[in-house]
C-alpha cells in the first residue's frame, strides 16, 4: 500500500510539473507573439547610427524609425521655438541607446515624455565625461518624463543648471543601475519649490533615509524591470530579427 502511494504521489507531482511547463511555454509564446506584434506595430526594423541634432527643430526627423541607435543621442543648441513646436515630434518607436545622451541649452522643450515614450535601455558603452546621460543648462525643462527607461547599463547621470526641472529626486535611480556616487544633481529648481507628488499607487522604495512612491511625473510611476519586460523581448526580438536567427 506504501508503495502505491508513493508511485501515486510521483505521478502526481510528474503531471503538475508537465502541466507547468505547458502552461510557461503557452505564456512565452503568446508573449512572443505579443512581442512580434508590437515590433511590427512599431516598426521595429531600423537601426540607426549616432545622431546629432542641433540649431533647427526640422533636424529631429533624422530619428524617424529609429528604433536602436547604435552610438550617442545628442540635442542641442535649439532657439526661438515654443512648447507647441514640437508635438508633431514624437519617436515611441525608440528603444534603446547603445551610448549616451546629451541635452544642452534646447528652448521649449518642457519633457522628453512625449517625444520618447518607449525610450528603454541607455546602456553607456560610450559615456560623455563619465555619463551616460546629461541634461545640462535646459532653461525649460521641467521634468525628464522618460516613462519606460528601465535601466542605464554604465555611466552616471548628470543634471544641471536646469532653472525649471522637477521630479530629479522621486526617481530611485539606482533601480535603474546608477549609483549614488554617479549621480550629479546641482542647480536645478529648488525641490522646496517643486510639486514632486507622486500618485498613491506608485512603488515606494527607500533612498537614503526616505521611503516613498517613486514616478517620473505626477501621472507617471516609475515601473519595475517586470512591468517592461515587453520591450525588453521586444529589442531581443528586433536583434534576432537583423541577425536573420
Amino acid at each position: 500500500m506504501v508503495i502505491v502511494a508513493a508511485e501515486a504521489t510521483v505521478v502526481v507531482v510528474v503531471v503538475v510539473a508537465v502541466a507547468a511547463a505547458a502552461a510557461a511555454a503557452a505564456a512565452a509564446a503568446v508573449l512572443d507573439q505579443r512581442v512580434k506584434a508590437f515590433c511590427l506595430l512599431t516598426n521595429c526594423t531600423t537601426v540607426c547610427t549616432s545622431i546629432d541634432i542641433r540649431n533647427d527643430i526640422k533636424n529631429f526627423r533624422k530619428l524617424e524609425n529609429c528604433t536602436v541607435i547604435e552610438g550617442h543621442l545628442q540635442i542641442s543648441l535649439i532657439e526661438h521655438v515654443t512648447k507647441e513646436d514640437y508635438k508633431n515630434y514624437r519617436f515611441p518607436q525608440l528603444l534603446e541607446i547603445t551610448d549616451y545622451v546629451l541635452l544642452y541649452r534646447v528652448y521649449g522643450l518642457t519633457t522628453l515624455r512625449d517625444m520618447f515614450p518607449n525610450l528603454a535601455v541607455i546602456r553607456g558603452r560610450l559615456l560623455f565625461t563619465n555619463f551616460a546621460l546629461v541634461a545640462f543648462e535646459m532653461i525649460d525643462l521641467e521634468e525628464l518624463g522618460l516613462i519606460n527607461l528601465q535601466n542605464i547599463s554604465r555611466g552616471g547621470v548628470r543634471l544641471a543648471k536646469n532653472k525649471k526641472l522637477c521630479f530629479i529626486n522621486t526617481v530611485d535611480w539606482e533601480k535603474l543601475g546608477v549609483s549614488p556616487g554617479e549621480q550629479d544633481f546641482k542647480q536645478n529648481r529648488e525641490e522646496n519649490a517643486c510639486v514632486n507628488l507622486c500618485q498613491d499607487e506608485c512603488t515606494e522604495t527607500t533612498v537614503g533615509r526616505v521611503t516613498a512612491g517613486r514616478c517620473w511625473t505626477s501621472s507617471h510611476c516609475q515601473k519595475n524591470l517586470s512591468e517592461s519586460e515587453l520591450l525588453f523581448h521586444c529589442v531581443s526580438f528586433f536583434i534576432l530579427f537583423k541577425l536573420g536567427v
